[in-house]
């Protein structure tokens, strides 16, 4: 079954492998011919098939119903965001006498959970959880769901919660936060042999690891997530060398001269720093105003304050904003920080922007986090910068000494201090 393929989950359980236009569950998950196996079942939270002579839970299938949210039997709410690897999924508890561990359910992921935080014996005989959401397809409500993908138990955590629709009560439960496992290797593809393999008693778990996807096996051996955590996260996501001047160019050049001429004094980068997103909005026909500079010390995670107007000619003058900007003047050969980026966008409140300006370049990691939170911040890496500059240089017929001398004599005079939404006023 293939990462956001729908699949039907009809009343009878037939075997055939198409129903109602959709492929049928029984046909994907079918056991090997001649086994007798109990077919597997997705009628429940969380599932598992029958056991075999094995003592091995084979895998763990969690069933989503957003159609029952808020009632009785599901009084929660699951998040399921497969593009950035991530699932939050509430265990089987429900208002009553009962703890919350004493739910069948919840004793499998907390058993998986333990197992999965282990050593690699441990993580070899732990069940892969796959997880399924309801979906409403042909204008049937129930019977389909969409296969989201396979995942380890990141995280468990008690929590307490509240009766649904107008219930005084509360209820303990547990819910569970997955990372979503790579599948690009097998084409976002999960092979059901796999999970026939580790429901075989005559198989150890060692021997069904064989036929599993590349990410499970890497995660156990070494147990980390890392990079194997799936992501969709790519457009807009660029190399190292596309973020880096080439050897024997003139944005080399440049950069190397910026980053030399800022060693000792990095926090007169600033200027810079700002007069290179001046030239970025207002080269695309956006109002840039500068504000101050923040004193080298005790800046609160941002370096400048200036603000945006994305309509300047207009009456009403909604359209400005304010715009928190970063400078690092680092290491031509070194990916910037991504704490220091997570501390700008912490500042940024509602219709903020940020602008971050490094003579380094951005790792694909802080680009996908960027991506997936919807940071509203101008990155400019050192080619960019380099760029601005050279393009600045040519059209005033200036030299880098001259531009960089004048940034540093106004540098002091442009010091200063002060909540930042008073730049709309200046």
């Amino acid at each position: 079954m293939r990462i956001g393929q729908v699949i039907r989950y009809p009343a009878s359980k037939s075997v055939k492998e198409v129903v109602d236009g959709l492929q049928n569950w029984y046909f994907l998950t079918a056991p090997p011919p001649g086994s007798n196996w109990p077919k597997a079942m997705l009628d429940s939270g969380i599932n598992t098939s029958a056991m075999t002579k094995s003592s091995r839970i084979p895998y763990l299938a969690l069933r989503s119903s957003p159609h029952r949210f808020g009632s009785r039997e599901t009084p929660w709410e699951d998040i399921h965001r497969p593009d950035q690897g991530y699932s939050r999924y509430f265990g089987d508890a429900k208002p009553g006498n009962k703890g919350a561990a004493d739910y069948l359910g919840n004793q499998r992921m907390l058993d998986a959970y333990i197992q999965q935080q282990g050593d690699r014996s441990s993580r070899l005989d732990s069940p892969p959880v796959l997880i399924f959401e309801a979906v409403e397809e042909g204008g049937r409500e129930k019977g389909q769901f969409v296969f989201h993908g396979l995942a380890v138990i990141s995280r468990a955590e008690l929590v307490v919660q509240s009766e649904p629709k107008g219930g005084r009560g509360t209820f303990p439960n547990y819910v569970f936060e997955l990372a979503h496992l790579d599948l690009a290797p097998e084409n976002e593809t999960l092979d059901w042999s796999w999970i026939n393999d580790r429901r075989d008693s005559a198989k150890s778990a060692l021997d069904a690891l064989s036929s599993a996807p590349q990410s499970w096996k890497t995660w156990v051996e070494n147990g980390s997530i890392g990079n194997l955590r799936r992501s969709v996260i790519t457009r807009g996501v660029v190399t190292e060398k596309m973020q880096r001047p080439a050897n024997n160019t003139e944005e080399l050049k440049l950069l190397k001269a910026i980053y030399s001429h800022y060693q000792g004094r990095q926090h007169r980068f600033e200027g810079l720093a700002e007069f290179v997103i001046q030239q970025i909005f207002e080269d695309r026909g956006i109002e840039f105003k500068p504000g101050w500079i923040t004193q080298g010390s005790g800046d609160g995670g941002f370096d400048f304050v200036g603000s945006v107007d994305l309509d300047p000619v207009g009456k009403i003058r909604a359209s400005r904003q304010v715009l928190l900007g970063q400078a690092k003047c680092e290491k031509l050969d070194r990916p910037t920080n991504g704490l220091h980026i997570a501390r700008l966008a912490a500042r940024l409140r509602r219709g903020w922007l940020g602008a971050y300006v490094t003579t380094s370049w951005f790792s694909m990691p802080v680009q996908r986090e960027i991506l997936t939170d919807r940071y509203p911040v101008v990155l400019v890496d050192g080619l960019r910068l380099s760029e601005e500059i050279r393009k600045h240089l040519t059209d005033t017929g200036k030299e880098l000494h001259q531009l960089l001398g004048r940034l540093d004599s106004e540098y002091e005079h442009r010091l200063g201090f002060g909540d930042p939404e008073t730049v709309l006023t200046m």
